[in-house]
């Protein structure tokens, strides 16, 4: 889910505990689903933060050999009727605020293909209404972007907002935001005063003004 190093606000010196916290979502049938024989075999318990599977192909648990189910705990469950707001509250919206103390904070999805990462990161459109797209839809991503605004327009300090954009796969760094026709080679670098950072990243200074103005439900 993120993580971030509370030792700016205890003091310790030299100590950078980390708070690494998982979410699992599940979600529903799509339409496609829908019209075909399928249905959902995971059991998410919310409350306990608990997600039950069948057995696998007989290989079972000796605790879980009377019924062949496999239970495993986590930070967070969210479960197939849960809503994009829902996950954000409780998943995102802190970590925003805490970067905006000062920490790093890191939320990523990952899971196989057709598991929902994008529809949970980004979101999506109204199944009923295809060629509108539902606010109650947002993702994480236009969500947290909307409260960071929120938070800048209300404090009365001046504010900037550099924003970068890549993409990493198979160990290579693509600049997102680059205009140049000659791909460059990027590579992370770690520094203990600027945090983890990519040199000759591109970076667009955004208007603070008129930014984010149409609300997210």
């Amino acid at each position: 889910m993120g993580d971030r190093s509370p030792s700016a606000k205890n003091g310790r010196a030299g100590e950078r505990p980390l708070n690494v916290q998982v979410a699992v979502r599940c979600r529903p049938p799509n339409a496609k689903e829908r019209l075909e024989p399928h249905f959902n075999i995971v059991q998410c318990d919310e409350n306990a933060g608990q997600v039950t599977t069948p057995g696998t192909c007989g290989v079972v648990r000796k605790a879980a050999a009377a019924t062949g189910e496999k239970t495993y705990s986590f930070d967070y469950v969210f479960g197939p009727t849960s809503t994009q707001k829902q996950v954000y509250d409780t998943v995102c919206s802190r970590a925003v605020d805490e970067v905006l103390e000062g920490f790093n904070c890191t939320i990523f999805a990952y899971g196989p293909t057709g598991t929902g990462k994008t529809h949970t990161m980004e979101g999506g459109k109204d199944e009923k209404n295809s060629n509108q797209g539902d606010e109650r839809h947002s993702g994480l991503i236009p969500r947290s972007v909307k409260q960071i605004f929120t938070r800048l327009r209300r404090s009365n300090q001046e504010n900037s907002v550099r924003v970068s954009h890549l993409e990493l796969y198979n160990e290579h760094i693509t600049d997102l935001l680059s205009f140049s026709d000659e791909a460059e080679k990027l590579r992370i670098y770690d520094d203990d005063k600027t945090g983890t950072f990519v040199m000759g990243l591109a970076g667009a200074l955004l208007p603070f003004h008129n930014l984010w103005s149409y609300p997210i439900c």
